[in-house]
Order: C-alpha cells, then sequence, then structure tokens
C-alpha cells in the first residue's frame, strides 16, 4: 500500500540527493511560483548541495522545483482542474503531487527521446518535459503543494503508462479547435456534425489517432451534452479507413458549413465498402463484459454495409470455434467473450503476510487484523454514527496511508463543518481527499490506497449490492476498501442482506449506541473468536464516541 508523505518529511536536499533531481528555489514573480534563479543551466546539470544551502541562505524560497526532462527523468503531466483526472483514474494512475488550486501532477519516466514542455496539449492539461520546469514542495499565497505519493523514481509511472488521449496528443497532431468558437453543436447534430469534420481532417492525410484526438477535444468543448467518448472513437476509426483522397467525390473531404442547415447535411463524398478487419473484432470482443450484441459491436466498430457485416459474422464463427465467444443459449443474438484469464495465488512466494498496521475506532484492530485486499462493510441505520465512525477512521490512519473519501451526501462546508467538531484538529491539518461520489464507485477506486465509500446508496435491486461490492474489490491490489450501506431499524444486515457478506472480510453493523462485528474473517488473536461481539458507545457532538458497555459476547 502506499504510505502517506507528509509535506514537512520532504525537502530540496533530499529531492536532490536521495533522487538526483535538478532541484532549484522558487516562489518569485507575479504568480509566487516563478523561478528565483536562472535556471537555464540546470537543464543540463544539477546543482550540488552545497548550492541549495546557499540559495536556502540567500532567498528563503517559499517553494522549491524540479527541472523537468532528461536532467531529472521525468516528465510530468499537469492537470489544472480535479475533472479532468477522469482518464488517469481509468488507467489505475495516483497523482503524485496537489497543486494549491486542486491541480494535480502526475510523474512519468523519461522515455529518452526528446518531449517538449507544451502548454495546453489538451484543455486544462500541460506538459512539463524537455525544458520545463515544475514545483514540488512548499507554500504559496493560495495554498501549498501537497506531497500524494513520495516522488521516488521506483514510484514514477512507466512511459507506456500514459493515457491514450496524452499519448496521441503527443505524437505529434494537437486536437484542433472548436469548428467555430463558442459554437454549440447541438444534440441531433452531433454526429453528423464530428463525422464531415473527421472526413476533413482524413483529407488533409491526417491519422486515426490524431482525428480522434481533435474529434475528442471539439466534442468535449462544443457538443452538448457530449457524446460517448467510445462513439467518437468510433467515428475516428471508420473515418480512418478511407484513403485522404481516393473515395471522396471530386476529392473534395465532407464539409462543415456552420450556419447552413441545408448544406451541413450533404455528403461531399461517396462511400466505398470496406472491410472490417478480423483484428478489430476480435479486439471489440476481448474487451467486454458479460452479454453484447450484433448491433451493439455494429455501432461501436461503424459496421453498415452488407460487405461488413458478412465479414463480422465469418469473423464471430471463427471465434466462437476457437472458444473465444460462446453464443446465448436462448438469445441466438447475444454473445460473450469467454475470459480464461486468471490470477495466481502465489502463496510460495508471499510466505507469512504481516497485517497493515490499520487502526479502527474502539480499537477494532484488536480483534480483527486488516490485510491487502480486504473490503471492510459498515452497515448502519440512519443518524447511527457510520460517518463519525468513518471519519474517526480517517483522522486514525491519515499520517501513515493515502485516504480516498467518497461522499455521497456532503458537499464542501457541510464536511468542513463536521471536520470543525473535532476540536484538537484544524482543517488544515487533515490530510486525505475528499470527493463528491455517488455512483459507479468502481471506477475511482485507488487500487494502492485506502478507499471510502461514503455511502453506497442503493434503492432497489438490493441483491446487486454483491456486484457492487465485487467490482470495488477486483479493483484493489495493496490497498483496501470500506464501505458503508444503509440499514433499516432492526435490521442486522444492510441493504442487500447476505449478498453484502459475500467480499467483506469484516463486517459491522451499527445501530443507535451499538456496534456489533458482524462478521470477521481474519482474526487478530486465533484463540479469540470476534464473530458476535457488541460494543455499546454514545456520539458526542457528532463526532466523538464514547464507550458505555466494552465489548462482549450477546446470548442469544
Amino acid at each position: 500500500m502506499v504510505k502517506k508523505v507528509a509535506i514537512y518529511e520532504l525537502t530540496a536536499p533530499q529531492l536532490l540527493v536521495n533522487y538526483a533531481y535538478s532541484v532549484i528555489p522558487s516562489g518569485g514573480g507575479p504568480t509566487g511560483k516563478a523561478p528565483l534563479i536562472p535556471w537555464e543551466d540546470y537543464q543540463h546539470k544539477t546543482p550540488e548541495l552545497e548550492d541549495i544551502q546557499a540559495w536556502d541562505q540567500q532567498f528563503k524560497p517559499s517553494l522549491w522545483g524540479i527541472v523537468t526532462g532528461a536532467i531529472s527523468c521525468i516528465v510530468v503531466i499537469d492537470i489544472d482542474n480535479p475533472e479532468l483526472r477522469s482518464m488517469f483514474d481509468k488507467a489505475g494512475l495516483l497523482p503524485h503531487i496537489q497543486t494549491p488550486r486542486g491541480g494535480f501532477h502526475y510523474w512519468f519516466r523519461h522515455p529518452g527521446r526528446p518531449i517538449k514542455t507544451i502548454a495546453g496539449l489538451l484543455p486544462g492539461i500541460d506538459v512539463r518535459a524537455d525544458g520545463g520546469f515544475v514545483n514540488v514542495i512548499g507554500r504559496r499565497r493560495d495554498g501549498e503543494y501537497k506531497v500524494l505519493i513520495s516522488p521516488s523514481p521506483d514510484s514514477i509511472y512507466p512511459w507506456d503508462k500514459l493515457p491514450k488521449q496524452i499519448t496521441r496528443a503527443l505524437n505529434g497532431q494537437r486536437p484542433q479547435s472548436p469548428p467555430i468558437e463558442g459554437q454549440i453543436i447541438p444534440e441531433h447534430k452531433r454526429n453528423a456534425t464530428l463525422t464531415r469534420i473527421a472526413g476533413g481532417l482524413r483529407a488533409k492525410g491526417l491519422s486515426q489517432e490524431a482525428i480522434e484526438a481533435a474529434l475528442q477535444a471539439i466534442n468535449s468543448e462544443s457538443c452538448k451534452p457530449p457524446l460517448e467518448e467510445t462513439e467518437v472513437a468510433s467515428i475516428a476509426r471508420s473515418v480512418a479507413k478511407y484513403p485522404p483522397t481516393n473515395g471522396y467525390k471530386d476529392n473534395k473531404p465532407y464539409t462543415y458549413y456552420p450556419n447552413n442547415d441545408d448544406m451541413a447535411m450533404e455528403r461531399d463524398r461517396s462511400v466505398t465498402d470496406s472491410v472490417t478487419k478480423a483484428q478489430d473484432i476480435k479486439d471489440y470482443v476481448t474487451g467486454t463484459h458479460g452479454w453484447f450484441s450484433y448491433e451493439e459491436m455494429d455501432k461501436e466498430l461503424g459496421i453498415r454495409h452488407k460487405r461488413d457485416k458478412d465479414n463480422r459474422r465469418q469473423v464471430m464463427k471463427r471465434l466462437k470455434a476457437d472458444g473465444i465467444v460462446e453464443a446465448h443459449n436462448q438469445h441466438n443474438k447475444l454473445f460473450r467473450y469467454v475470459n480464461v484469464a486468471v490470477r495466481l495465488i502465489d502463496f510460495k512466494a508471499a510466505g507469512k503476510r504481516t497485517p497493515l498496521a490499520i487502526r479502527y475506532p474502539f480499537s477494532i484492530e484488536n480483534y480483527f487484523a486488516t490485510y491487502s485486499r480486504n473490503v471492510v462493510v459498515l452497515a448502519g441505520v440512519s443518524n447511527a454514527g457510520k460517518t463519525a465512525f468513518l471519519l474517526n477512521f480517517i483522522r486514525l490512519n491519515m499520517a501513515d496511508f493515502s485516504i480516498y473519501y467518497q461522499s455521497s451526501e456532503m458537499g464542501d462546508a457541510e464536511l468542513a463543518n463536521r471536520l470543525l467538531k473535532f476540536e484538537d484538529l484544524a482543517l488544515e491539518d487533515w490530510n486525505f481527499v475528499p470527493e463528491e461520489r455517488s455512483s459507479d464507485f468502481a471506477d475511482v477506486i485507488r487500487p494502492d490506497c485506502i478507499n471510502i465509500i461514503d455511502y453506497m446508496e442503493v434503492t432497489e435491486n438490493f441483491y446487486m449490492v454483491a456486484g457492487h461490492i465485487k467490482q470495488i474489490h477486483e479493483k484493489l491490489r495493496s490497498g483496501i476498501a470500506v464501505i458503508a450501506l444503509q440499514k433499516k431499524q432492526g435490521a442486522k444486515l444492510g441493504r442487500g442482506g447476505d449478498f453484502g457478506l459475500e467480499k467483506a472480510r469484516l463486517y459491522l453493523s451499527m445501530d443507535a449506541g451499538k456496534l456489533t462485528i458482524h462478521k470477521a474473517k481474519n482474526w487478530a488473536n486465533p484463540e479469540l473468536n470476534p464473530n458476535g461481539l457488541v460494543l455499546g458507545f454514545k456520539l458526542v457532538n457528532g463526532c466523538k464516541f464514547s464507550i458505555t458497555t466494552n465489548w462482549h459476547q450477546v446470548e442469544e
């Protein structure tokens, strides 16, 4: 699990001596984040420890930064808005640094070839590489740089882990601006408009990757609401099948006429049949989860013509014969990818596992040992103290682990007020990442961190609780997940009943003034069975627990 690195533990001498980065003092200029020295020389050499000490005495810098690129062997992707994190979250990447204004820095290993520093590679995303510079530690007027993952060389992501959108943009073709500044593409014209734009780009010889990068930017900026990213990718893929000039009427591409609806609907190109590649179909199949139909496949791959559909049927027959695809036994137009990949449990290499040093309210760690990939469920009635339990859990562990807290109910002000109830902690002393989220929690699980979900809302089809928890469990590597569920008054278990027990290694049931260990698989003491233990408590000021009855077994 990724250990938390406090700001004060990371210093400029450490960045230089321990990690061999080219470190320079910063904090100048009108923005309060510019280098304080002429730093061009340090793009080609690293300073000495004596230089760091001299700069510290001379400038008393508020910030310290690193020259990026080949000299420090790093490329930093700088995003200025937390909402841009989705592409990194999907790739399972965590940010190394949080900036004062809520942006994030992701560190990647320099690939050994020239990588330019680019401002605005994609909307809201900058690249700090050769000839670049990035602040790492310190405080400025509007806040401080928070180290979320220690930027040691072994924690930096390999270059091939870059999200595909950034890789495409770096491969020579930057996204085009929207067709007309400020123009909105309405919902009923999104596909036609993006297809015409794609045709024009293809006529100029742009590759599929470059076309998709441009379309994704236009889709995000101008389409209201935006199309799904997969649908935009399908448009780029379909158009890229055609030669840059051949197949166009009079060698003219699709033309975009923003102010003339009749002309906008005109097609300038005569489309010729093309056979969808067998590899495209196989790639689609192996990327699916659950059952899919021909209709879904055709929409994704842009299969429209009879020749393509005939080819698709032949490819699917071969995949079924090879055991890669299975047909539904009742619905002959539904198929499923037969995924035979398994994850080996290397118990010999693991040896005797040591529990994680996780602490719980009410000292539950004395009864339950927490290991990597464990799921903990806290099911409680309304107003019993679930959130207070989770905030106390954060408080006990935030100095040692990276914690991400997903709240489905609280906004900025309400969370601040809850944290202010802890009178011995100032707001700036809290060290975790809170985010608003009410569904699809598995999409934002950080696999090597503590993930807290407060709470998983399930209003119908309660049996699906097991599926949601299973998806979260599958995303974990060395981290854990703590999931809060609602519980009816008087019920033993939360929403989903027994379904919520399947993946939980620890299942706690919370009623007003009473906490029960309903299930504990990993006993901290092999001679003490914690299952069925009950504790009485009183919640004071919405944040502090006072024990009224110690842990004890209740006779059934």
